[in-house]
């Protein structure tokens, strides 16, 4: 009996083991056709196709061991990194590119009459780039932080929505990467195409491509813009690598991963708070985090005036809104995590980020204080008595540095007595990270805050 319960599991181990598991993309979408696929073609109907939210989820998926096979746009590679950062682990040890599926083209819709012409008129716009974790948002975002765009508001739908709202101007932009020609954009006449040239310097997997006029009825000439790369990856060691890259006639040797430093940063954050915060604010919020990490990296080594002016520059990057707008309540201290994740801050949410990312690339946290400044100097006209800003004090007794949100958001400046001011709160790097990478309650933020004396 012994004997036929171990040659019971034993069979059924080996069944399990050939059980192969397809991570792909919506189960409307190209990915997922491909994924069932392989499945007939390959493994005779035995895979699973696993319908997904798209590349950043599938990654992780096959970093994690729980899918053989997935489909990615490449430039979401650029974020495995961080994820596994705290573990010491990189990209290239958990996954393998087995190679280009197919080149996938940006496209930056707008309305034809729009009078929107480059993507300096998009700062103030409303924009959409599919769902808030598509392929197309991660590559929307990755423009939006070289360009430092700054969209009014960002709607959240698929990109066939998307173009109907385009179409109703309830929107003013739209990203979408896909393969060029579009069937989607096939029967529209009445949108454009923004035209840009510049080589992307976040992101090794974006290249500058261009769209032949004949495309699309609405090109009135060839046009430049990027291309991500659709790729087909696997799991560390997968034994069906050969099958499946003889079937889609690709090379294992064109594509190789590019991974990050493994040094500490700001962002060192366990890979199960990472995977929460983007599963609650999405891919944009994820990109920017990824952009303002490899900022910080270069600025450890810079002399102290470039590292006050760049990460004040950076952090006013962030949009300016009220508590009461974000949060419902007119006076919450929010993490960082929940700043950076909304990209929407208060006065004194500018001040503690520039404090957590000044530390953490070197400054002395002694000489960094948190000031509030008297009314008279009350940001867009707020009726309280935060107005906190922060200040780095050189030498003892010495005029100090103000690093402020102004009104160009970039420029630091030197204390002349331009307004009075007292210390409100003796900043605390310990307390403040404890609360950045652990945790997204407010509440807690405020608690610890209150301790900060």
């Amino acid at each position: 009996m012994i004997k036929i319960i171990l040659f019971i599991v034993l069979v059924s181990s080996s069944l399990f083991s050939k059980y192969i598991t397809i991570a792909t993309g919506e189960s409307t979408g190209s990915y997922y056709k491909y994924g069932k696929l392989i499945s007939k073609n390959i493994f005779k109907n035995n895979a699973k196709v696993l319908a997904t939210t798209g590349s950043v989820d599938n990654m992780l998926l096959v970093a994690e061991g729980k899918a053989d096979i997935a489909f990615v746009q490449a430039d979401a590679l650029e974020m495995l990194d961080m994820f596994y950062k705290h573990s010491n682990k990189k990209a290239s040890d958990l996954i393998e590119v087995i190679g280009t599926l197919y080149p996938e083209t940006l496209h930056i819709i707008v309305d034809k009459n729009s009078g929107i012409t480059s993507l300096k008129d998009l700062n103030g716009k409303v924009m959409s780039s599919g769902g808030y974790k598509s392929g197309s948002s991660v590559t929307a975002s990755y423009i939006e932080n070289e360009f430092d765009i700054q969209f009014s508001k960002v709607v959240s739908t698929p990109i066939a929505k998307g173009l109907e709202l385009l179409k109703k101007r309830e929107i003013d932009v739209l990203f979408y990467v896909a393969k060029s020609p579009s069937l989607l954009l096939k029967k529209y006449k009445n949108i454009k195409l923004l035209d840009v040239t510049k080589k992307i310097t976040n992101n090794s997997y974006i290249q500058k491509t261009v769209v032949k006029k004949g495309n699309y009825r609405f090109l009135d000439k060839d046009l430049h813009t990027y291309k991500v790369n659709s790729l087909v990856i696997t799991k560390k060691g997968f034994k069906d690598i050969k099958k499946v890259a003889k079937y889609f006639n690709i090379s294992p040797t064109n594509n190789k991963l590019t991974s990050k430093s493994n040094s500490h940063s700001v962002f060192d954050i366990p890979k199960n708070v990472l995977t929460k915060y983007t599963n609650v604010y999405g891919n944009r919020a994820l990109v920017r985090m990824n952009f303002i990490d490899t900022h910080l990296e270069s600025l450890k080594k810079e002399k102290t005036l470039t590292q006050l002016k760049e990460v004040n520059e950076i952090v006013n990057r962030l949009q300016y809104d009220t508590d009461l707008n974000v949060w419902k309540n007119k006076d919450v201290w929010t993490t960082p995590l929940q700043s950076l994740g909304t990209g929407l801050v208060d006065i004194e949410e500018y001040a503690l980020i520039k404090y957590l990312f000044l530390t953490q690339i070197g400054i002395d946290p002694k000489k960094l204080k948190l000031i509030q400044k008297d009314k008279s100097f009350n940001f867009k006209g707020e009726n309280n008595n935060k107005n906190i800003t922060l200040a780095y004090f050189h030498k003892k007794n010495k005029p100090p540095v103000i690093l402020d949100y102004t009104k160009s958001k970039k420029h630091i400046y030197k204390y002349k007595n331009q307004f009075k001011y007292n210390y409100v709160e003796k900043s605390n790097s310990k307390a403040w990270e404890k609360i950045f990478k652990d945790n997204f309650n407010h509440k807690d933020a405020e608690i610890i805050m209150s301790r900060l004396k």
